[in-house]
């Protein structure tokens, strides 16, 4: 993290640009007392609600049968390696044991330090891999390869096995997670071509007319169409039916995805023309008065809010 930090802050020297305000990364290195408490305790309270209640590292019974053999072959192995080794008779065993095991927690969540604001995707979790991976390579390594114990015979069969069970499971959870992401593009490419379509019939419409819309797709409108949730649901970014939230979001989409360019309006526009009578009183998406313009402005109304 310290490298990090180095090299980031030089590179934007040199560029002369300056971090931007997401996911409270732009605050990184301003860390208060009372802040690095704060962001140490939501580091223990994120490891164990990831790990045990996340449903990404345990979705269903055979990933849960499987993680429950690698933890107890490793902890067998453990077992066998200090009374081999007499490691017992030693006072540093237990004192390394706890250390390692109050830095895990710290060690996996480091980004809570430099942004204690974050929302963590799964691209962010990877270092839970290294769990399994270490041990995997732990009871390859210290369990005896010789012997004819029962039980140490039915390890050396388990661990591949569990191995095999976990990876093939991970495997069919990611097809089903990026089943769900194309799903929730053709959904996004669909409606954005209806919306687009809509634009253009409204009398008065013009290429380039600014346009004022909040962007979030009115779910209570449409029928739910993602099956996945219980296996992505613990996933952020996978599940859902949509992939626009914002204005700007719509105007990546229609450009990149449809060829045509719109023209958003800014942020502190749109938030005086939310709460205007005239867009409040409006239908929502793909209601017939959804739409419609106002002193030049394109209005498009894409979900129900409930105003206070």
């Amino acid at each position: 993290m310290g490298l990090y930090y180095v090299l980031l802050q030089a590179l934007l020297g040199i560029q002369g640009k300056a971090l931007a305000s997401y996911q409270g990364i732009s605050g990184m290195g301003n860390v208060e007392a009372g802040n690095l408490l704060s962001a140490v305790k939501q580091m223990y309270t994120d490891f164990v609600a990831f790990t045990l209640k996340g449903n990404v590292l345990v979705n269903n019974v055979f990933s849960l049968w499987a993680a429950a053999v690698l933890a107890a072959v490793c902890v067998m192995t453990f077992v066998m390696l200090v009374r081999r080794r007499k490691l017992y008779q030693s006072p540093w065993l237990y004192g390394v044991l706890l250390l390692l095991l109050a830095g895990l927690p710290v060690a996996t969540n480091m980004i809570l330090v430099i942004s204690p604001e974050v929302t963590y995707h799964l691209l962010m979790r990877y270092q839970w891999v290294l769990f399994l991976m270490a041990g995997i390579g732990f009871a390859d390594r210290y369990l005896p390869a010789e012997g004819e114990n029962v039980l140490i015979c039915l390890c050396r069969w388990l661990l591949p096995a569990a191995a095999a069970v976990m990876i093939f499971n991970y495997a069919v959870t990611d097809n089903i997670a990026y089943s769900n992401l194309e799903k929730r593009y053709e959904k996004t490419y669909a409606y954005c071509l209806r919306l687009l379509d809509r634009m253009e019939q409204t009398e008065g419409y013009y290429p380039g007319i600014p346009v004022a819309m909040i962007g979030v797709v009115g779910d209570e409108l449409y029928p739910v169409t993602d099956i996945t949730a219980s296996v992505t649901g613990g996933m952020i970014g996978i599940g859902g039916d949509s992939l626009l939230y914002t204005g700007e979001n719509y105007r990546a989409f229609m450009k990149h995805y449809l060829g045509v360019e719109i023209n958003t309006v800014t942020a502190e526009e749109m938030g005086e023309i939310y709460l205007s009578d005239v867009y409040r009183s409006m239908d929502s998406f793909p209601g017939a008065a959804s739409m419609r313009i106002v002193d030049g402005i394109l209005y498009i109304k894409t979900e129900n809010n409930h105003y206070d």
